[in-house]
């Protein structure tokens, strides 16, 4: 079974589908083609269609989702039913294309459906910028939608900040997060390394704070000057 991909809803908003026998495609801006979704958002509405059917809402701080469940999936549905709106849920599910309405549109039909909470949500909106922004760079420039980026500054932006100007799991995690794609022999440039987290939102005195937090903190060390390297 192919893997779910991480996909926020504000990208999902922007893509096409395309409907086939054996299942529907989503083709993001960002350049992920996939036929499964992992999403870990707020359950914003839940409602009952008849004949066991169930459709709801989901949303990050991207945009919104639609699910809808049907009798193929009754725990998923009774699990849905179960819930009181707002929750924070984890879903996989495949895409489903309704190509009846004005203009088609992309809907998830859940395979799987469980509680979250804020954290698990936080951590999903992490690791799912490092992946898009990972799909944004192996795009040639010229392809690259501005628009998604800008997604990826929304997601980032409800992280809530420590006191001390970093955030629990954000420009920290962002920041080792680069080093550790972009490090070579002798570390990654610092220079780089501000631009590339710039990239995802965070203000380059809150990266240059999370830098010398983690030097302080032996997380990482300088093999030459200018350069940065996780030990």
């Amino acid at each position: 079974m192919e893997g779910a991909v991480r996909i926020y809803a504000g990208e999902l908003n922007r893509s096409a589908g395309v409907a086939r026998h054996d299942g529907a495609v989503v083709h993001t801006p960002s350049g992920a083609s996939c036929s499964r979704i992992y999403f870990v958002g707020v359950l914003t509405e839940v409602n009952r269609a008849g004949h066991g059917f169930l459709r709801a809402r989901v949303a990050d701080p991207t945009g919104t989702i639609d699910i809808a469940a049907g009798r193929d999936a009754p725990q998923v549905t009774e699990t849905l039913a179960s819930l009181t709106p707002p929750a924070f849920i984890a879903l996989t599910g495949t895409f489903r294309i309704d190509t009846w309405l004005p203009e088609p549109h992309i809907a998830v039909r859940p395979e799987a459906v469980r509680i979250a909470d804020r954290d698990e949500r936080d951590r999903w909106l992490l690791v799912t910028a490092d992946r898009t922004l990972r799909r944004l760079e192996a795009q040639h420039p010229a392809d690259r939608d501005e628009g998604v980026a800008r997604v990826v500054e929304r997601a980032l932006a409800v992280i809530p900040e420590t006191p001390e100007g970093d955030s629990q799991g954000g420009v920290r995690q962002a920041v080792m997060a680069t080093i550790d794609r972009y490090s070579g022999p002798r570390g990654m440039d610092v220079a780089d390394l501000v631009r590339y987290v710039q990239e995802c939102g965070y203000p380059e005195p809150h990266i240059r704070d999370a830098i010398r937090g983690l030097l302080d903190d032996d997380e990482c060390y300088t093999p030459a000057s200018g350069c940065i390297k996780r030990l």
